[in-house]
């Protein structure tokens, strides 16, 4: 009896301590990892792939947790309402994701086949056009920076998104192929398992990832390479070998992208950008937690829905953009400087803890049929969930589905073109046999 008396005192003591020291947070954040890692191995064992949304949210956000309680970051600790709010993103995403797989769509047959011949068409259009923007993006960035022009595209691509006018302008002979190789992706993943002239299809491939560095972005980097991961692994058996050649390509291209564009790339320090991009955004958005900042200028909604406001404002609605809905000058202190949010950001702001639980469930079953019926071979399904892969990876950094919805739409009506099935030749004799 004396004993267990002892050993409770221990208990009690060591909790005290605990409780006294500030490592409440620190508890919940194992409790959380537990949870995460319990949960991902029963969704895994369902599920039995590696690709599908749900595993895909589970592992990211496991790795990040537990990478960010064991490492000496020197950023913040995160708080518990961080970890409630992620809870309330992880759940209803995986759930939904999983369950609209039990759910059967009829689309039409017309969307069921093999790419249309517009493709092939589109073909060598691509390879041309992506020679010109590349072009068009060297001469924005010399115009923007004399010295560096991956700085001066960014600079450029900034500028943009800030909603500044303008100073340089290319002319329509290059802004019209620009804009048709800004699909070039997506007539690349169509033509993946082709039988095709594979020199060409180098060359295509070459100019792409080219075109991809020039941008200066990180993330559109991330959309090229896990695009291609997905398209070559999804249905497949997977090869460890693959994957790494894969995520090595993808570091490769996030560092260089990073330096070219960098001022001094001779202060470069890894554990300052890892800190910064990998792990900053956590802290960041459980500061806005924590604070209660109202970013809020004109109505709830104009951060989720910016994209719509245009149409809203022309149907008479007195509602204004966001001044800042990009997060270009909202930084915060973690204690590294950061304007980005990860993907809860958006819904927060606009509606709260409600908001994160809504919409990670219409983007939980938006990713689930994408990935039921690409597993199920409808290729146009395939390129789609390959093309919005990194959304899912991303989603530790920022908000890239409804924050870029203008590109998402005309991703997908694009698309749908590419796999559109209609034979006018059929229609017209079928018309004529029921005259």
């Amino acid at each position: 009896m004396s004993c267990n008396i002892v050993l409770w005192n221990l208990i009690w003591l060591v909790l005290s301590a605990l409780f006294k020291e500030n490592y409440v947070d620190i508890v919940w954040a194992y409790l959380l990892f537990f949870f995460l890692f319990v949960l991902l191995l029963l969704i895994y064992n369902y599920v039995k792939d590696f690709f599908h949304p749900a595993v895909v949210t589970l592992l990211l956000w496991c790795i990040l947790v537990l990478i960010y309680n064991v490492t000496d970051h020197e950023l913040y600790d995160l708080s518990n309402r961080f970890y409630w709010a992620l809870l309330l993103w992880i759940i209803p995403f995986s759930l939904s994701s999983i369950l609209i797989c039990k759910f059967d769509f009829a689309f039409a047959h017309c969307l069921s086949k093999k790419h249309n011949y517009c493709v092939n068409l589109l073909y060598p259009i691509m390879v041309v056009s992506l020679i010109v923007a590349i072009y068009g993006l060297y001469t924005k960035g010399l115009y923007y920076n004399g010295d560096n022009f991956f700085n001066g595209i960014r600079a450029a691509g900034v500028a943009l998104l800030n909603g500044e006018e303008e100073t340089f302008e290319l002319p329509f002979y290059i802004r019209i192929p620009s804009t048709i190789a800004s699909y070039s992706l997506i007539v690349f993943l169509a033509l993946y398992d082709d039988k095709k002239k594979k020199k060409y299809y180098i060359l295509f491939a070459l100019l792409l990832v080219l075109f991809f560095v020039f941008r200066s972005n990180k993330s559109v980097i991330a959309q090229l390479i896990f695009s291609l991961l997905v398209v070559h692994c999804l249905g497949r058996k997977i090869s460890f070998k693959n994957i790494l050649i894969y995520l090595a390509g993808f570091v490769l291209l996030m560092f260089a992208a990073h330096l070219l564009r960098s001022k001094d790339s001779s202060e470069f320090d890894i554990v300052k950008f890892i800190s910064v991009y990998l792990l900053s955004p956590l802290p960041g958005f459980d500061n806005i937690l924590n604070n209660h900042y109202n970013y809020i200028s004109s109505f709830n909604g104009e951060y989720t829905f910016r994209f719509f406001i245009p149409c809203l404002q022309l149907l008479g609605f007195d509602v204004e953009v966001n001044a800042d809905s990009f997060n270009l000058h909202n930084w915060t202190y973690t204690p590294l400087p950061v304007n980005v949010y990860t993907i809860m950001f958006n819904f927060y702001v606009d509606y709260g803890f409600v908001g994160i639980f809504c919409f990670s469930t219409f983007l939980g079953t938006f990713f689930g049929v994408l990935y039921k019926y690409a597993k199920r071979n409808y290729q146009m399904f395939r390129v789609l969930y390959a093309n919005f892969f990194y959304v899912l990876v991303f989603q530790f950094f920022s908000d890239n589905f409804f924050t870029f919805m203008g590109a998402v739409l005309s991703t997908i009506f694009f698309t749908l073109f590419m796999y559109l099935h209609i034979s006018f030749r059929k229609t017209i004799i079928k018309k004529a046999i029921n005259e």
